[in-house]
């Protein structure tokens, strides 16, 4: 959640996947963090909120050959990829 903290506000491109080669299409926006009750981070884009609940957390690694700037949030059944877009 640091990296994500750090990246508020900034321009993001969003890659939410259902399952293994399952994905919803990409989101970009400026990103916005919302935290409605402890233990919960909703991501806010223009087009969609993604939850991210604490009970719910996996894993958070940068993304393959991108570190620094992209990163994959595994939440319980579903992946959340978030690249920074404004560089």
């Amino acid at each position: 959640m640091e990296v994500l903290l750090e990246w508020e506000g900034r321009q993001v491109l969003v890659v939410p996947f259902l399952g293994p080669g399952i994905s919803f299409s990409p989101l970009q926006g400026h990103l916005k963090l919302e935290h409605p009750r402890k233990g919960l981070v909703r991501m806010q884009l223009p087009q969609m909120a993604i939850a991210l609940p604490k009970a719910t957390f996996i894993d958070a690694c940068w993304v393959a050959g991108r570190d620094g700037n992209a990163l994959t949030v595994i939440q319980g059944g579903a992946r959340v990829d978030v690249f920074l877009d404004d560089e």
